[in-house]
C-alpha cells in the first residue's frame, strides 16, 4: 500500500476539491496515513499472536 500513497492522496485532492469544508478530506488523508496503517498492523500482529496462544475470544 505504501507505495501508492502519493496515487492515493491525489485521489482524495481530486475527489474533495469542491468539499465545502476538509472535514471529509482530512478524514480520509488520517484513513491512509502512515500511523494508522502502523496500528493497523500491530493490532491484527496482536490479535494472530493472541490466536496462536489458543485465546480466539467468543469460543468456548
Amino acid at each position: 500500500m505504501t507505495s501508492y500513497q502519493g496515487e492515493l492522496e491525489e485521489a482524495i485532492e481530486i475527489m474533495t476539491a469542491n468539499d465545502e469544508d476538509e472535514n471529509r478530506r482530512n478524514a480520509m488523508m488520517k484513513a491512509v496515513s502512515l500511523p494508522a496503517r502502523s496500528q493497523i498492523l500491530k493490532n491484527l500482529a496482536r490479535l494472530a499472536q493472541d490466536d496462536q496462544r489458543g485465546g480466539r475470544a467468543g469460543q468456548g
